[in-house]
């Protein structure tokens, strides 16, 4: 996938909190992105649960409501109509995570569950990076630097949050080469263990490419022992340019997302690449 044109809008977030007799519902809406993660939902029927976000998401006008939960609260959210797309392994540190999704077109629900995004054929060959002769490469902490580089550079694409803010990372690599400056930016979640990370850069040729894939090594290599044991990025299905990175680093696809993410030209599948800690590789 090319560069892509035009400026998205950090999506807008609004938290709802639905108590209705002994249901409690925890929800985080984006309204740019037409989806709503269930973020807590620790009492009530699941049925009765399912039935209020159908008329929220008929309300609302959207395309998707997910969860990412436990396998035992998978099972019950599957029961009542719900599909799953995938995981992120080790997302609740000694559990993995499963992404739950109910997708709708008109306010109606989508008979049959989330269509099955395409897969990509043609896995790229491994190879290997290293630091770019000449590039300066340095890791940042500090959260003004990273407010300024890491978000301030161009992106492709927005997910949808899966926390309850914008994505703001603790940590980043920036590669400074000639005039460009690359940014790997990572979100960690210290008490569950993981960590989300995006690349923050133009995506132009294999030099950059390579820049990257350096980058995210060093930044592996920095997380990890610091109790981190699950990394993951998401990317658009179809995006050769960020997998041939996340192949050749050792991430393997873990999940795919029907119209999980937003682009200048439209809605896009999306895809979780994932790679444990060596203490957890297997």
């Amino acid at each position: 996938m090319a560069s892509i044109p035009g400026k998205i809008e950090p999506p807008e977030l609004e938290v709802k909190v639905i108590r209705q007799g002994d249901l409690d519902l925890r929800l985080l809406l984006c309204r740019s992105h037409r989806h709503l993660r269930v973020l807590d939902f620790r009492v009530g029927n699941y049925q009765e649960k399912r039935d209020i976000l159908d008329k929220l998401a008929a309300r609302e006008g959207l395309r998707k409501v997910f969860t990412l939960v436990e396998k035992s609260d998978g099972q019950s959210w599957r029961a009542v109509g719900f599909s799953k797309e995938g995981c992120i392994p080790g997302f609740f540190r000694t559990a993995d995570g499963y992404f739950l999704t109910r997708m709708y077109e008109d306010g109606a629900p989508v008979l049959g569950g989330a269509p099955k995004p395409p897969t990509d054929r043609n896995v790229p060959e491994k190879r290997r990076f290293r630091k770019p002769d000449g590039a300066m490469v340095d890791i940042v902490r500090d959260p003004a630097r990273l407010s300024q580089g890491g978000r301030g550079s161009i992106t492709d694409y927005r997910i949808a949050p899966l926390g309850g803010t914008i994505f703001e990372p603790d940590i980043g690599v920036r590669v400074k080469m000639r005039k460009d400056e690359l940014w790997v930016v990572s979100e960690m979640d210290e008490s569950f263990g993981h960590a989300r990370f995006d690349l923050h850069s133009p995506r132009r040729g294999p030099l950059e490419q390579a820049a990257l894939g350096y980058a995210i090594s060093v930044l592996t290599a920095e997380i990890f022992p610091r109790g981190v044991t699950s990394l993951f990025a998401i990317c658009a299905v179809g995006d050769a340019w960020a997998a041939e990175i996340y192949y050749s680093l050792g991430f393997r696809i873990t999940a795919r997302l029907a119209d999980h993410l937003l682009l200048p030209e439209g809605f896009s599948h999306g895809q979780v690449f994932h790679k444990k800690s060596e203490s957890r590789a297997g």
